[in-house]
């Protein structure tokens, strides 16, 4: 779904920026910032990446794709 709901925002004015793990095909999309975090199978672990870097970003709007 994030795949073709960022340009639509982005293409609305807005600003976006993915949050994704590392992998070996990485997301570029003009216009959008991606923040890529350290992969890893601990979902514990993970949650603590993504609390960290969206109190970074301080964002209006989260959603989450699984």
């Amino acid at each position: 779904m994030y795949r073709a709901l960022a340009p639509r925002l982005r293409d609305a004015g807005h600003d976006v920026v993915l949050v994704t793990q590392q992998t070996p095909y990485p997301i570029r999309r003009h216009g959008i910032e991606t923040v890529t975090l350290p992969r890893t199978d601990d979902v514990a672990r993970h949650r603590i990446a993504v609390d960290g870097a969206l109190a970074d970003l301080c964002p209006d709007l989260v959603e989450c794709s699984t």
